[in-house]
């Protein structure tokens, strides 16, 4: 007959804690009041259990039977303390093992980031470049001198969905032409759009790889162009190259440029031999198919333009407290109507034309007060 005794199966509760009952299965019942205990518990109740005999056996006559108790308990005691004491080393042993991994872990990181990071007060190239809200792609060549670029912008801060995009670290582009005001949008297939005629969701659709592609092949495009008409001189292109029924003369512009002038302004005096100059490297940059036409329209922008006219002049004419130290002096002539047509239809063809050919101050100014960012 065998002696082993059979394994006792445990006590399936588990506590709040996560640690189960120590006691062994079956031990509670209704009405029972043997409560389930964890075994830190279940240890300390046996101990009090058996100091509690062991003091009610104290109270007879000391023999050796009472000793003996003593000695049992004590024995026992001892066992359960030692078993404790274990227990703790290890779990020292094995926090300390932990904590000597945590620190050889954090100085192998401290090293990597140390060998990282750059120069103090410098930022990594990644986060430089994720600030950059616009990037400026010349024209090969450079054939409009310093006015060659096409502008790649960013879409602005301004919606819900942008910050979501911003958080999402995915940003959307458009390729522009850089004005400030009238921004057009080079688009696949119909080339330069004006922006309020799209919308922005049409015009910041790429993401910035594909809007750099695109400022490219509209950079190519652009420089081209340019580069057939600065071969042209001004005489040569109104006469010579255009045909008889489309050609024009500066000092047909200049009459109609005079009569919107006055209407707007009030002003007679003009300096005509100025006015000519500007003229004659202005109309370089017109089209040849808009040539035919080109009075009428100048005539209808004056028209659709004449508040934000009205409002030129009044800031930025002769009449105007800044106008005084010598700046903006194309805004208080007739030919500053036809500038301001020209900034907003061809702002590069006409910065390339007007390139070493005359103060490119005068210019500068003009667009400036119009709101036109010349590259």
């Amino acid at each position: 007959m065998s002696t082993e005794s059979e394994p006792t199966t445990a006590c399936d509760v588990t506590f709040e804690n996560g640690t189960q009952c120590a006691k062994p299965a079956g031990h509670w019942v209704p009405g029972s009041s043997d409560m389930h205990m964890p075994a830190e518990t279940l240890r300390k109740e046996q101990r009090r259990t058996r100091w509690q005999a062991a003091a009610r056996a104290a109270k007879q006559p000391v023999d050796r039977a009472v000793i003996r108790t003593y000695m049992a308990v004590a024995d026992e005691e001892q066992r359960d303390l030692r078993a404790e004491r274990e227990e703790l080393n290890c779990m020292i042993q094995s926090s300390n093992s932990a904590a000597v991994d945590a620190r050889r872990e954090a100085e192998r990181l401290r090293a990597e980031l140390k060998q990282a990071r750059p120069p103090t007060g410098a930022l990594p190239p990644v986060q430089k470049l994720a600030l950059a809200t616009e990037f400026r792609v010349p024209l090969p060549g450079h054939p409009a001198g310093s006015y060659g670029e096409i502008v790649v912008k960013r879409e602005r801060a301004s919606s819900y969905r942008w910050a979501a995009r911003e958080r999402a670290g995915s940003y959307r582009w458009a390729v522009t032409d850089g004005a400030v005001s009238s921004l057009r949008i080079w688009t696949d297939g119909d080339g330069w759009r004006y922006l309020s005629d799209i919308g922005r969701t049409a015009a910041y659709r790429h993401t910035l790889d594909e809007a750099l592609l695109l400022a490219e092949r509209a950079a190519e495009f652009e420089a081209t162009s340019l580069a057939k008409v600065l071969s042209l001189r001004p005489d040569e292109a109104a006469v010579d190259v255009l045909p008889s029924d489309v050609a024009l003369s500066v000092e047909e512009v200049l009459v109609v440029a005079e009569r919107l002038f006055q209407t707007g302004t009030g002003r007679r005096d003009a300096d005509r031999g100025l006015c000519e100059d500007v003229l004659s490297v202005v109309l370089a940059s017109l089209p040849v198919e808009a040539r035919a036409d080109y009075l009428t329209q100048l005539e209808r922008f004056a028209e659709e333009h004449r508040g934000r006219l009205e409002q030129l002049y009044r800031e930025f004419g002769p009449d105007s407290a800044i106008a005084a130290h010598g700046r903006y002096q194309l805004v208080g002539q007739p030919v500053s109507i036809v500038l301001c047509e020209r900034l907003d239809e061809r702002p590069l063809w006409l910065a390339g034309v007007w390139d070493g050919e005359l103060p490119g101050v005068l210019l500068a100014d003009i667009a400036e007060a119009w709101g036109v960012r010349l590259p």
